[in-house]
């Protein structure tokens, strides 16, 4: 028995009649690699898309969607990489160091998050801005810093667990500037959580 080999695939022909390729795709794939029919099948989608716009926008949004959800996931991977933690960790501390107004956002948004997972049923859900929360205002609304911020803490004048943090409007007001002050730590340890004003 002569053993038949696809042109294409390189693949076992079984099929008794066929000759040359073992499937109708092979034949296919394989026509379709000649110059004049790459050509000819460009030219056909080109007057295709032409005429289709509708289908074009809609390959464009597919394709875009397609590209940013891989862009996240693999900048997601990346930054769960031991080593590209503790580089962004590194810089991120160096940053505290000569950036005050960064400290005082990265402080805020810890606390944020920390509150929402302690007080409430859902844990953080949104982002802050959804929350009503304006971390620019906050931060004009703890100015001036202290000189040396790690010896300062920012205190809630009404404490946290007076609020609702299941509700939006009690999450905005307990972070709003009126309900913030910065307290020395010692300061901050002696009112725990009585509502006490030191300004």
């Amino acid at each position: 028995m002569i053993l038949k080999i696809c042109k294409f695939c390189g693949g076992e022909i079984k099929k008794p009649r066929a000759k040359i390729f073992c499937s109708n795709l092979c034949q296919e794939r394989h026509y379709n690699r000649r110059p004049e029919i790459r050509e000819k099948n460009r030219i056909n989608m080109r007057e295709f898309r032409k005429d289709h716009p509708e289908w074009r926008e809609r390959h464009r949004v597919l394709a875009v969607t397609k590209y940013r959800e891989r862009r996240r996931k693999y900048w997601k991977e990346y930054g769960k990489r031991p080593e590209v933690r503790a580089r962004i960790n590194e810089r991120d501390r160096i940053r505290r160091k000569i950036d005050k107004q960064y400290a005082v956002a990265d402080r805020l948004r810890r606390s944020f998050n920390h509150a929402l997972l302690k007080y409430s049923k859902r844990g953080k859900i949104m982002n802050s801005i959804k929350y009503g929360i304006n971390w620019k205002e906050t931060i004009n609304g703890l100015k001036p810093f202290p000189e040396n911020l790690k010896n300062f803490e920012i205190d809630h004048l009404l404490p946290l667990r007076s609020f609702n943090l299941n509700d939006s409007e009690q999450i905005k007001k307990a972070f709003s500037p009126e309900n913030l002050q910065w307290l020395t730590k010692e300061e901050n340890r002696r009112k725990s959580s009585k509502i006490l004003d030191y300004r």
